[in-house]
C-alpha cells in the first residue's frame, strides 16, 4: 500500500470521507494518512468470493455480508481508521446511504504480499477493539492456511491448515453460528 497523504496534512476522518468519494480508487485511512489499495492475484479474488459465499450461506437470512467495496471504521482514541475488509458480516441495522460500518461481527482479510504485515499485525490489533467483533479471519490464498482470532478465546490466534479443516464462526449470542470448510474457501484455487 502506498501512502498518499502525510500525517501533518491534518487530514481528518471527515476530510478523508469527502476526499475519497471523489477518487476512482479505494483508500484505507490510518493515522491521518490515506493508503491506496492495490489489486490482487486471481487466487486472492477466488478466495474472497468463496469466503463471501460461505458467510452469505450462514448469515444471509439474518445479517448482511459485504465484500471489498464497503469500509469498516475503527476508532482508537483520537485515531480514526477506515479499512476495506475483503469480506465482513454485520448483524446491526444500517442506513442505505452509509459510507462505512462500525459494527462488524466477522471480518475476513485475504493475504497478499503487499498487505501481509498489516493484515497480521495492525489490523488484528485494530479490529479486535470493536465491541461487535466476534471473529477475525486471515486467509492465505497461496497455501491452505486460515488464521482465526476469536473474542471467545481472548483473541488467541488459532491456525487451521489443509483442505479438511472446519472453521467455526459465530457473530455473538442469539445469532446464528456455523462452520466453513476450508475446501470451500479454496474452491477453484487448489486441485
Amino acid at each position: 500500500m502506498i501512502a498518499l497523504l502525510e500525517p501533518d496534512a491534518a487530514f481528518s476522518f471527515a476530510d478523508y470521507l469527502t476526499w475519497e468519494e471523489a477518487q476512482t480508487e479505494r483508500h484505507e485511512f490510518v493515522g491521518g494518512v490515506a493508503y491506496a489499495m492495490t489489486g490482487g492475484m486471481q487466487a486472492h479474488h477466488e478466495v474472497t468470493a468463496n469466503a463471501f459465499a460461505e458467510l452469505r450461506r450462514i448469515y444471509g437470512d439474518h445479517c448482511r455480508v459485504y465484500s471489498q467495496g464497503f469500509k469498516v471504521r475503527v476508532q482508537l482514541g483520537l485515531d480514526d481508521r477506515a479499512y476495506y475488509p475483503d469480506v465482513f458480516v454485520t448483524c446491526q441495522p444500517g442506513s442505505p446511504d452509509a459510507l462505512y460500518n462500525e459494527h462488524p461481527c466477522i471480518v475476513v482479510e485475504v493475504l497478499s504480499d503487499s498487505t501481509k504485515r498489516v493484515d497480521l499485525g495492525e489490523k488484528p490489533e485494530s479490529y479486535t477493539q470493536l465491541a461487535s467483533l466476534a471473529n477475525y479471519l486471515v486467509i492465505d490464498p497461496t497455501r491452505a492456511v486460515v488464521r482465526v482470532w476469536r473474542r471467545s478465546t481472548g483473541w488467541h490466534e488459532e491456525a487451521f491448515s489443509g483442505l479438511d479443516a472446519r472453521i467455526a464462526v459465530q457473530c455473538g449470542e442469539g445469532l446464528p453460528s456455523g462452520a466453513i470448510d476450508s475446501s470451500a474457501l479454496y474452491r477453484n484455487v487448489f486441485g
